[in-house]
């Protein structure tokens, strides 16, 4: 381009004389494709609040309507996500059954405490191709300046894939 403005009309381009190099037209960058929430279509606490599957809460503004217009009550949002929902699992049964891709690592530690955690639920990664497996690796608490024993690490195929042998009982 020789100069002026182009096609779009979003850039801004030197005016040159001919045949002479121009300096770069200065065009903006676009800005980032916003973020859609699947929760912002729900229109009502109901509809809201039973879509678990997307995290929606429903955040009611706690006024009423004026008589005679119509209004919404509240507004539908995705809520954030919990930082850790494994780590509130303290048994391997209600570990296994959260659906956010949680795995229960024994600790094989001889306990000195009460209550005495026998493993810890943490969330699994994926096992790079390794299909729907994953690991995942627990370490117990230790007290400051007291020998510490080593983490506990442990992984899992993708169960559909490969299944695995079970181990021995403990």
């Amino acid at each position: 381009m020789v100069g002026g403005a182009n096609a779009t009309g979003t850039c801004v381009c030197p005016t040159c004389p001919p045949d002479t190099a121009c300096a770069p037209c200065g065009c903006p960058i676009p800005p980032p494709e916003p973020v859609v929430d699947p929760c912002a279509k729900l229109l009502d606490a109901a509809t809201c609040q039973a879509d678990t599957r997307d995290r929606c809460t429903w955040y009611g503004f706690g006024v009423p309507c004026a008589q005679g217009i119509e209004c919404r009550g509240g507004v539908c949002q995705r809520a954030p996500q919990p930082a850790d929902t494994c780590g509130a699992h303290a048994d391997p049964a209600s570990c296994k059954t959260d659906a956010s891709g949680c795995g229960w690592v024994p600790l094989d530690i001889v306990c000195i405490t009460t209550p005495c955690p026998t493993g810890a639920c943490v969330k699994t990664t994926p096992v790079p191709g390794g299909g729907g497996g994953g690991c995942g690796c627990a370490c117990p608490a230790c007290v400051a300046g007291q020998s510490c024993p080593p983490c506990a690490c442990d992984c899992c195929a993708d169960p559909i894939a490969q299944p695995l042998p079970v181990p021995p009982l403990r």
